[in-house]
């Protein structure tokens, strides 16, 4: 679909809540031009790409994805915690993160409940892992990842952030996560693998030095504690990574490194709304996270709302998956079916499997629904 010299517009598609159909995709665009400035001495330039413009136009309907498996809130051990506002919180609280693990069942961040909830593909309860802390004098849960077939929980606490093995139906001892300097570190996010454990660092878990020290995705070394390293983004396959560079509200570069060197590729998102007769453009405040790396693609959940409030009283936000490929497959753009509550304590909304296949975790009335593309 693209062509050398061209910006490449992609749409994100209509589709309904349960059937498949077809999706937003376009190949990447062809090398136009190199950069010859900020690259080391002695390396090659990075190849930087012709920019994409994608389009999230607020008149088009959520994507459809295939719905595995609905799992109700409840008291009971098979359902999951929520807890509502006034009395205990200003927002809702739901399960935090999920993760699919190896053999297809997947592993739920019930931190209401202080565990991680296992379950079949289809939502069939499985077990528990209890022994987790939910309240301000101890380490809060806030993400979960298999490495090379072992569970692995994220905890925060003043900042600070460790890790926990799932050992069996217990928790294993507390690993500190630090830089090279032994200093505490801020983790918002860990990412799935079969080898490296690999996660997103803030910088330093101090007051006074925030934003200061390693910022970005690397590498954890699973000592006591956990150092971590600053990589060359997430690994999508093979020796080939991608990470995110020079984010703003509307624009963000994919950087790609390999073995042959480094594909820059600019990329723009542009508002849309009032449908296809009368659509026009707003300003618009995009917030990215980065959710995975698997089967040669970068994968993104991408939330979006109007800059201006008019705009956003008037048509609404929403939130988008992006998968970037590094492979030549099609990189897909489309939007995501949207929460039925306030879902902002949710910190992962997208996982993948061992086959690259993409899974949607989404807040609604009555439980968590499990998607997936």
């Amino acid at each position: 679909m693209a062509a050398s010299g061209a910006i490449l517009v992609l749409f994100a598609c209509t589709r309904s809540e349960s059937a498949t159909v077809s999706r937003a995709t376009a190949r990447t665009s062809p090398t136009t031009s190199v950069s010859s400035s900020q690259a080391p001495s002695g390396s090659p330039s990075p190849i930087v790409r012709t920019p994409l413009v994608l389009t999230a136009d607020l008149s088009e309907r959520p994507a459809r994805w295939e719905r595995l498996a609905m799992i109700p809130f409840g008291s009971v051990e098979s359902r999951l915690g929520l807890e509502r506002p006034p009395v205990h919180t200003s927002v809702p609280l739901m399960p935090r993160s999920f993760t699919v693990a190896p053999d297809g069942t997947l592993w739920i961040l019930d931190a209401v409940k202080r565990r991680v909830a296992h379950y079949s593909a289809t939502g069939k309860f499985l077990g528990d892992v209890g022994g987790l802390f939910f309240d301000r004098f101890h380490p809060q849960p806030r993400d979960l990842a298999f490495w090379g077939g072992q569970l692995y929980v994220l905890h925060q606490f003043h900042l600070a952030a460790s890790l926990r093995e799932v050992q069996g139906r217990h928790f294993g001892r507390v690993i500190d996560l630090t830089d090279s300097d032994g200093d505490p570190l801020v983790m918002t996010t860990i990412y799935p693998s079969s080898g490296v454990p690999m996660g997103l660092s803030d910088g330093v878990a101090a007051l006074d030095r925030l934003g200061t020290g390693p910022v970005g995705i690397g590498r954890i070394g699973l000592g006591g504690p956990a150092e971590f390293d600053l990589s060359d983004g997430l690994p999508v396959g093979g020796s080939t990574s991608v990470t995110l560079d020079s984010y703003r509200q509307q624009s963000f570069r994919l950087v790609t490194s390999a073995a042959a060197g480094k594909v820059v590729q600019p990329m723009r998102i542009r508002m849309v709304a009032g449908g296809p007769e009368v659509a026009h453009r707003l300003g618009a405040i995009f917030a990215d996270r980065i959710q995975a790396g698997a089967a040669g693609a970068l994968i993104l959940w991408l939330k979006g709302a109007p800059a201006l409030r008019a705009d956003a009283d008037a048509y609404g936000g929403g939130n988008w998956l992006l998968r970037y490929p590094t492979d030549g497959s099609p990189l897909a753009f489309e939007r995501l079916p949207e929460a039925a509550r306030d879902d902002s304590f949710q910190a992962r909304h997208l996982a993948v499997d061992l086959h690259g296949r993409i899974y949607l975790m989404l807040t609604l009335r009555h439980g968590m629904a499990i998607y997936r593309r």
